[in-house]
């Protein structure tokens, strides 16, 4: 079996403090959309970008997202708050590149989650 590489994006960090104004990098992906949907439906500003139209960047726009095909650098603005990644996005995406310039912070959907499900797991 031959293994994928798997791009690896450093985090600015593990914790996201400031969910007001998201910019999620391929949004419609498996991983992303849920996320972004919760956070548009909490009444965050999300806007964010996908390869490609689809069902999914519809369903988002529904929510309240603003979401963009292609990934220019001119999709991040500087009132973000956070950039959010997820694994798939290779290292040299423009708009991670441009995030990091403004000096936004850059963190996986991982932190994002973790922020928007604050608390201890249940013991069963």
């Amino acid at each position: 079996m031959t293994e994928t590489a798997v791009p690896k994006i450093t985090p600015d960090a593990t914790a996201v403090s400031d969910l007001s104004r998201l910019h999620f990098v391929s949004i419609g992906g498996m991983g992303m959309h849920p996320v972004a949907r919760i956070c548009a439906e909490r009444g965050y500003s999300v806007s964010g970008s996908d390869a490609r139209p689809s069902a999914r960047l519809k369903s988002l726009t529904r929510a309240g997202a603003q979401v963009m095909v292609g990934h220019p650098v001119e999709n991040v603005t500087a009132d973000a708050t956070v950039l959010v990644f997820t694994h798939a996005v290779g290292n040299d995406n423009p708009e991670i590149e441009r995030a990091r310039e403004l000096g936004i912070q850059v963190a996986h959907r991982s932190a994002v989650l973790n922020t928007l499900m604050p608390g201890e797991p249940r013991s069963r």
